[in-house]
């Protein structure tokens, strides 16, 4: 999901997750707020990530998160 320059994903953990420009959010259990210690720089949680994401999906029968910008792809 897009929403104003933030994208939406949900994680391995079932939690949500936003990416804004170079940062994540993680939204705490209940979904109304966000975790302590966030945000973080991409770069701290997913090292190759490129800045200011394009688009995410998490895949659960691999367990992963694939991370795009333009024709680069992370995972």
């Amino acid at each position: 999901m897009y929403i104003d320059n933030t994208i939406l994903s949900t994680g391995p953990d079932g939690r949500l997750y936003a990416f804004r420009f170079r940062k994540v959010y993680k939204f705490n259990s209940n979904g109304v707020g966000i975790e302590r210690k966030f945000p973080k720089n991409v770069r701290k949680i997913f090292p190759r990530a490129p800045n200011n994401v394009g688009a995410t999906v998490y895949d659960k029968r691999y367990d992963r998160f694939y991370i795009f910008k333009g024709k680069f792809i992370c995972s």
